[in-house]
C-alpha cells in the first residue's frame, strides 16, 4: 500500500510542472499600490496640482489660438478675394474713385497689354489650327498616294513571278515572253523608284509641318504665360481700386452685393480679433 502511494505521489509531481517567478495577482497587487501612492500624492500636492491644471488649460488655450488664426487668415483672404472682384466690377463699369488716377492708368496700361497678348493668341491659335489640318491631309494623301502606286506594282509582280515560271515550258514563244518579262521589270522599277521618292518627300514634308506646329504652339504658349503674368500684376492694382472703392463709399447697384459681402467679412475679422485678445488677457 506503501509503495502504490509513493507512485502516484511521483506521477503528480512529474505531470504537474514547477511555475517559476511571481504568481500573477502579486503583480497586480504592486501595481495597484503604486497607482494608489500617486494618486495620494496628487491630493495632497497642491502645486503639483495646480502646474497640472496651468498645462491642460495651456494647451487648450493654444489649440484655440490656433484655430482662431486659421479663421483669421481664411477671411482676411476672403477680403482680398472680393475686393479684386469688386476692383474688376469697378474698372468694368468705369468707376473712377477719388484719388485713383495714377491706378488706373497703370490698369489700362497692363489691360491694353492683356487685350494686345490675347489677340496674338488668337492669330497664332487660328495658323496653328489651319498646320494641324494641313498636316493632317497631307498625311491622308500620302498614305493614300503610296497605297494607290503600291497596289498599281502588285499585279505586275505577280505576272512577272508568273512569267518566270512559265517562260522554261514554253520554248517557242520564249522570246515575246522574254520581251514582255523585260518590261515589266522596268515598269516595277519606275514604280519602285517612285514610291520611294514620294516617301522621302512625303515624310520630308511630315516632319516641316510637324516642326512649323511645334514651333507655333510654342509661341502660343509664350503668348499665354505672359497673359498670366499680366492678370498676376493685375490682381493687386484691381485689389487696390476695390480698397478705394470701398473707403469712398462709391454706389452703384452692381456693388452692393460686393460691399456686403466684404462688410460680413470685416466684421467676422473684428469678432476673431476680440476673442483672440481676450484669452490674450486670460494668459497674462
Amino acid at each position: 500500500m506503501g509503495l502504490l502511494l509513493a507512485k502516484i505521489l511521483a506521477l503528480q509531481a512529474a505531470s504537474s510542472p514547477e511555475r517559476e517567478g511571481l504568481p500573477y495577482w502579486i503583480f497586480w497587487l504592486l501595481i495597484s499600490v503604486i497607482l494608489l501612492l500617486v494618486a495620494f500624492i496628487f491630493l495632497r500636492d497642491k502645486d503639483l496640482r495646480q502646474r497640472l491644471s496651468y498645462f491642460l488649460f495651456g494647451a487648450k488655450r493654444r489649440m484655440m489660438r490656433i484655430g482662431l488664426q486659421v479663421r483669421l487668415r481664411r477671411e482676411n483672404g476672403r477680403v482680398k478675394a472680393v475686393l479684386r472682384e469688386l476692383g474688376k466690377k469697378a474698372w468694368g463699369l468705369g468707376l473712377e474713385p477719388p484719388q485713383s488716377e495714377g491706378l488706373l492708368i497703370d490698369i489700362r496700361s497692363l489691360e491694353d497689354q492683356k487685350s494686345l497678348l490675347q489677340q496674338d493668341g488668337e492669330v497664332l491659335g487660328t495658323q496653328l489650327q489651319s498646320l494641324v489640318k494641313a498636316k493632317e491631309e497631307h498625311e491622308r494623301d500620302f498614305r493614300s498616294g503610296i497605297q494607290g502606286l503600291e497596289a498599281r506594282r502588285r499585279p505586275q509582280e505577280e505576272r512577272l513571278k508568273e512569267l518566270a515560271q512559265r517562260i522554261p515550258s514554253l520554248p517557242a514563244v520564249r522570246e515575246e515572253l522574254e520581251k514582255e518579262k523585260a518590261g515589266l521589270q522596268a515598269e516595277i522599277e519606275d514604280l519602285t523608284r517612285t514610291i520611294r521618292e514620294q516617301k522621302a518627300s512625303g515624310r520630308e514634308e511630315i516632319r516641316r509641318l510637324a516642326k512649323d506646329i511645334g514651333k507655333l504652339d510654342g509661341e502660343r504658349q509664350n503668348v499665354g504665360a505672359k497673359i498670366r503674368t499680366t492678370e498676376r500684376q493685375t490682381q493687386p492694382l484691381f485689389e487696390s481700386l476695390g480698397r478705394r472703392i470701398e473707403e469712398s463709399k462709391t454706389e452703384h447697384p452692381d456693388l452692393a452685393v460686393f460691399c456686403s459681402q466684404i462688410a460680413r467679412s470685416r466684421k467676422t475679422i473684428e469678432d476673431i480679433q476680440n476673442e483672440m485678445e481676450r484669452l490674450h488677457l486670460t494668459r497674462a
